[in-house]
């Protein structure tokens, strides 16, 4: 599912995803499950050729909004990450010696990403602040990944977590002119 939101002059935020779940698990009690956050930001000077640049972006997974007491398990990025890098994303989770991993890379631009996470609220979050003006006026995004485990419920659609894509745009601080009498 693909969700694109646009606002006039400043830009848009992209939420997508891929999920999986462990089958193999054998629990009879836990199910364990991995998302792939596709992240991204179009700035207003892009897109409708306006003022408004990248500033900052905020994927989130919230665990916490599930009725199914879940355990954030794994996540990534950890930690800072500044400048170009690539990122590799494996999640790893199960029962009774089950596991499986799933990876993937993306290059990330001039950005420094702050890992916000935290097991005691369930919630996978992350900062990612565009440096400088290349990456401020071009469509920049990331990939984040994390796992969950939760309660195991009857058949049936159930919720696992908010998805959650925010950005923040700026304007330009233009300097003006200094008169002088």
């Amino acid at each position: 599912m693909t969700q694109t939101n646009y606002v006039y002059p400043y830009g848009g935020v992209t939420n997508n995803y891929e999920i999986r779940q462990l089958l193999n698990d054998d629990s009879p009690t836990y199910d364990w499950f991995a998302v792939k956050h596709i992240f991204a930001m179009e700035p207003g000077c892009q897109v409708y050729n306006s003022e408004w640049k990248n500033d900052k972006g905020y994927p989130t997974h919230d665990y916490s909004v599930s009725p199914l007491n879940p355990q954030l398990h794994d996540w990534d990025p950890l930690g800072t990450k500044t400048g170009q890098q690539t990122i590799t994303v494996s999640i790893t989770g199960g029962e009774s010696g089950a596991s499986a991993t799933w990876s993937w890379s993306y290059t990330q631009p001039d950005v420094t990403t702050l890992d916000r996470s935290s097991t005691s609220t369930e919630i996978a979050k992350w900062e990612m602040q565009f440096n400088n003006n290349d990456v401020q006026t071009t469509t920049g995004g990331m990939k984040p990944g994390s796992s969950v485990r939760v309660d195991q419920p009857s058949p049936g659609k159930y919720l696992l977590l908010d998805l959650i894509s925010n950005g923040k745009f700026k304007k330009p601080v233009w300097c003006g002119t200094t008169i002088t009498r």
